[in-house]
């Protein structure tokens, strides 16, 4: 009952032993039968020190392994808090967070709801908005000097930097596409100055742009920024099933978009719909945009130019020194980038302290009292139902509500066997006191063969479980095992098996008073044999049990009417006074465990839901980032300023378009301003994701969507950098060229049931690309390279329902056996006139 360790407890039991046996013999008056009569309190103390240290050790066990467990919880618990943490992180800094949650609440409706013929859309509607699209000139062929790493660190810092000045002008970057980069002021809450907010953006990127070529670039080198900005309507949000990313569409995006390829390097190019927002606080000349741009002259498009203040940059200052003077420029770009200290991608993931901080405690009344109730609940929002279950407790009864008491009465009781071991000892502490001091007659036989017999059964039943596995064959085996399991596991067979143990330790100790053959010398160890009958039966029987064996007693004592009054009043307060105090520490070990399991109820709750939060976490990041990549940002092995960048050198690159799609877009009252439209686009792009789910298209990654345009590329697997030239290339090439026509496929199929005519025309190519992750506040995962500029170029080039590739390619699927014409040469953007041909669909028959 003392708090003290199980060394000092051994010790001190057994200087009681020894004290009590000495001062027995001292002050016995009649030595007649002293001998037998200490050699009996010999016994019975002992059994009592083994019965207080199995206590004292069941005390200990449950205190250690509540304290464990809750302490294993709390690790587990913050470990997944963490990894939560880190995920949202990550999706927040993709997707806006007002459309994540949006994302999740719609999946747990449609979960919990009936069936949808269409899919779920995210898209949000958003008027009085603008536009900015911005594209870097003559940015391409500084770009084919660098190297993987050199290529991702440049785009980083200098998309960074322009991330920097969109978070000063309220502005929302929305996608990169190569060096092109478009944001929008007004989302996702809205502004009245978004146009002003665009303009400024616009402005403040010329003059970045301007001080670093001043600074950097080689004379003669006219790299500058065309910018248009337009206001209107947006539709945003994500569409297909992975690979989101976070996109506007409508009208005026696309005016937006001409704007920017009809303006004039070095300055901003706007509409009259924007001029109207701009309060004459800009300098404003007119555009002329009709005449660079057809659309712009098609719609008739007035456009206005603003111009930048003009910087003067000091001439000396072009090239710092002869060192520098030698690099290559798009060494000597990166490397005046890192002077504007922009973040790298996933920089913000960050550990919580929170739990190195609480795997500090060491104590189970801190962690109970305090952890729990107050740090938990001051540090973390998610504890605060820590409290809830001790209102479904009595502390004084004992007892959960009814639902909670059921879990708890049939959960498993691992510590039964030890209590059956308690119970052993007191069975054999009886016997050896009754062969002492009592006539052996048949009855004192047949007593100890029938509870040795119980004993070694339910004992060994009890450790089968632990040392038998099931043996294929042996039915016998097979029993035993599913009989200790039922006895570990059912309360039911827990309270028998206790019950009959408890019943032959009773019955020996009674054998002197049913015979009657109990001299009156060994009345008090007759006594003292009920004693351990209580010892026995205090973990394993009902509270009633105390009462049956005070009836028991008194039972006897009147059977013998021997014992004077005095005697048995004294006995009787004894054995009360024991029992109480027995009661009292079995509450202590049941409170304990009705704590822990508390702990342990409430842990695997709060775990389950976060455990169910990070899962929903992981599916929406995977449909943004690939999962190699998602899985290198939200390890803890990397450095914080490590930027990711992998050189492939045999990848297959792929762009589809639904060239007829902007014929299909209108915006009216009838399709909700288009987002009926944009519900067609979403139905196309998830059967085409759907595609990539099968086996034969395992290696093919989708990259993205531009409006109506999917981009994918295969081979992009870690350790597949450099690979067999010929095998990796034929793969990758026929397996995206198999996907193409699939989606051609798939396409028809829609138009068959939608009574739509849209036709997919594809541009692939494949050779070497750099991939990696740029952008701080919104990271992105895109590839470049000239392979990637030629396959755009196969797409914008190309015919409907067919696939144009170039020589090299066309070479392998021709072998391949690929339906095939020859298209001759096709005029490239910024190449030679490049030799095509168009791959055919397989004939319908077939």
């Amino acid at each position: 009952m003392l708090p003290l360790s199980k060394c000092w407890s051994l010790v001190l039991g057994a200087l009681t032993v020894v004290l009590q046996l000495i001062s027995s013999g001292v002050i016995a008056e009649d030595k007649k039968f002293l001998v037998g009569q200490l050699m009996s309190n010999f016994v019975i103390l002992v059994c009592a020190n083994i019965s207080g240290m199995y206590h004292k050790y069941l005390t200990d066990l449950t205190h250690r392994r509540t304290f464990l467990e809750a302490r294993n919880y709390i690790q587990s618990m913050f470990k997944l808090e963490r990894e939560k943490k880190q995920q949202e992180e990550l999706l927040n800094s993709c997707i806006p967070n007002d459309l994540v949650e949006e994302i999740k609440d719609l999946s747990k409706k449609m979960r919990n709801s009936q069936t949808s013929p269409f899919h779920d859309l995210y898209v949000q509607q958003h008027s009085d908005v603008s536009i900015l699209y911005a594209d870097i000139v003559n940015f391409t062929p500084l770009a084919a000097e660098c190297t993987a790493e050199e290529l991702v660190k440049m785009l980083n810092e200098l998309f960074g930097r322009f991330d920097q000045l969109a978070k000063k002008n309220q502005c929302m970057r929305i996608k990169i596409l190569g060096d092109c980069y478009y944001c929008v002021s007004g989302l996702p809450n809205p502004n009245p100055n978004h146009a002003i907010n665009c303009v400024n953006m616009g402005l403040r990127m010329i003059d970045a742009i301007r001080f670093s070529h001043g600074q950097i670039f080689y004379p003669g080198v006219d790299v500058d920024m065309r910018i248009g900005v337009h206001s209107g309507m947006v539709l945003s949000g994500v569409l297909g099933l992975c690979k989101w990313q976070y996109d506007v569409w409508s009208d005026d995006v696309t005016i937006a978009n001409h704007l920017e390829s009809g303006g004039v390097p070095g300055k901003v190019h706007i509409t009259k719909s924007t001029l109207e927002f701009l309060s004459n606080q800009f300098e404003v000349e007119p555009g002329a945009g009709h005449m660079r741009d057809a659309y712009l002259a098609d719609h008739n498009i007035e456009t206005f130019l603003i111009k930048p203040k003009v910087r003067k940059f000091d001439e000396n200052r072009t090239i710092r020194s002869r060192f520098e003077s030698s690099l290559r420029a798009s060494l000597r770009v990166t490397k005046y980038l890192e002077n504007w200290n922009v973040d790298k991608p996933f920089a913000t993931l960050h550990v919580s302290p929170m739990a190195t901080k609480l795997l500090s405690v060491t104590s189970l009344a801190f962690l109970d009292s305090n952890l729990v109730l107050n740090s938990i609940e001051n540090d973390h929002g998610s504890f605060k139902s820590m409290k809830k279950p001790k209102e479904d407790f009595n502390p004084i009864l004992m007892h959960f509500s009814q639902q909670q008491e059921g879990e708890y009465q049939h959960r498993p009781d691992p510590s039964f066997k030890l209590g059956l071991l308690c119970a052993l000892f007191m069975f054999i502490g009886v016997v050896v006191v009754q062969a002492i001091m009592s006539t052996r007659d048949a009855l004192y036989i047949v007593s100890i063969v029938c509870g040795c017999a119980v004993f070694g059964l339910v004992i060994t039943c009890s450790f089968f479980a632990e040392c038998l596995t099931p043996v294929k064959g042996s039915p016998l085996t097979n029993r035993l095992l599913v009989l200790a399991c039922y006895v570990t596991n059912s309360l039911a067979a827990r309270i028998c098996v206790a019950s009959l143990c408890v019943f032959c330790v009773f019955f020996t100790s009674i054998v002197p008073v049913i015979s009657n053959q109990s001299p009156p010398e060994d009345r008090s160890a007759v006594n003292n044999t009920k004693v351990l009958v209580r010892i026995s039966s205090e973990k394993h029987m009902e509270k009633s049990f105390v009462f049956f064996l005070g009836v028991t007693y008194g039972f006897s004592l009147h059977r013998n009417s021997i014992e004077p009054l005095d005697i048995a009043t004294g006995m009787t307060v004894y054995l009360a006074v024991f029992v109480l105090t027995l009661i009292f520490h079995d509450r202590q070990v049941e409170y304990a465990n009705r704590l822990d399991f508390l702990w342990r109820r409430e842990f695997q709750s709060e775990t389950e839901k976060v455990r169910s939060t990070a899962e929903q976490n992981k599916k929406l990041l995977e449909n943004i980032l690939p999962s190699h990549v998602a899985d290198y940002f939200l390890s803890g092995n990397r450095s914080k300023n490590e930027l990711y960048s992998e050189s492939y050198d045999n990848i297959c690159v792929m762009f589809a378009s639904i060239p007829n799609f902007k014929d299909f877009y209108h915006q009216n009252a009838s399709n909700k301003n288009g987002i009926e439209c944009i519900r067609v686009l979403n139905e196309i792009l998830v059967d085409f994701d759907q595609l990539l789910s099968k086996p034969e298209f395992s290696n093919i990654e989708k990259i993205k969507t531009i409006g109506s345009t999917y981009m994918a590329a295969a081979g992009l697997q870690p350790g597949r950098e450099s690979g067999n030239q010929h095998g990796e290339c034929q793969k990758n090439v026929i397996g995206m060229t198999e996907f193409a026509l699939m989606m051609m496929v798939k396409l028809e199929e829609i138009n068959f049931n939608s009574f739509n005519q849209f036709k997919l025309r594809v541009g692939i190519n494949h050779g070497p690309v750099i991939a990696g992750v740029i952008g701080a506040r919104k990271p992105q995962y895109d590839i470049w390279g000239d392979t990637v500029n030629v396959a755009s170029r196969m797409d914008s080039s190309g015919e409907a329902s067919k696939i144009q590739v170039p020589l090299k390619t066309a070479n392998i699927l021709m072998e391949a056996g690929f339906r095939y014409e020859y298209k001759g040469f096709t005029k490239v953007k910024g190449k030679e006139p490049m030799q095509t041909y168009l791959i055919l669909p397989p004939p319908a028959d077939t």
